[in-house]
């Protein structure tokens, strides 16, 4: 998503203070369609050029603060949790528990022209998590006969969409949050052909 990146001090302060300033509008509820370049350097005390050293299109930015978000979330999940019985649900529980509680942040961005140009990145990001981290991905490497790397492409696509139809068409996320935990938790086990408890090892 960004265009350059360094190790000078400077670069990344002024990219953090970008991703910092469009967290607080996508918080605030502001779609970013409806942001210019120069408004929201305005907001950062940045010029347009120093954005345009960093990304191409708010479209860019906001993926960036997407991905940085996710980042910070998976962050708190340890490998070890992930790996332990009834792991998948409680990572699931974990995750939407997050998401709820940032839930103007993501049906801004899921309501926004973003959101198709991000589906890819989102996709192959929770791929990867399902194929290295997850128990379920473990299941799936044993499995014959598939590519098991589109089968995690597959999976993770599934879970984006059951997260936005959580988000986007419940009245009260938090008050159905319980059972999208039951039902994506329970999708991806069965698809790698797991009980809870069973880690494939």
């Amino acid at each position: 998503m960004a265009t350059k990146t360094n190790n000078d001090p400077r670069t990344e302060k002024s990219c953090a203070a970008l991703l910092d300033t469009i967290d607080t509008l996508l918080e605030e509820g502001i779609n970013p369609d409806k942001i210019s370049v120069t408004e929201l350097v305005g907001k950062a005390g940045l010029t347009r050029p120093t954005f345009y050293q960093h990304f191409q299109t708010i479209t860019d930015l906001v993926g960036a603060s997407v991905l940085r978000r996710l980042e910070t979330i998976f962050a708190t999940i340890s490998s070890e949790d992930e790996l332990k019985q009834n792991a998948t649900e409680e990572v699931i529980r974990a995750l939407l528990s997050y998401l709820c509680n940032d839930a103007t942040y993501c049906i801004t961005v899921f309501n926004s022209s973003a959101a198709q140009h991000l589906l890819n990145t989102l996709v192959d990001y929770i791929a990867d998590r399902l194929y290295t981290v997850s128990p379920v991905g473990t299941s799936i490497k044993a499995l014959e006969g598939i590519d098991t790397w589109k089968y995690c492409q597959f999976l993770a696509a599934g879970t984006i969409w059951q997260v936005q139809e959580w988000l986007l068409t419940e009245p009260s996320p938090a008050a159905a949050q319980e059972t999208y935990v039951k039902q994506i938790s329970t999708s991806l086990l069965l698809a790698g052909q797991l009980k809870e408890g069973e880690n494939g090892n």
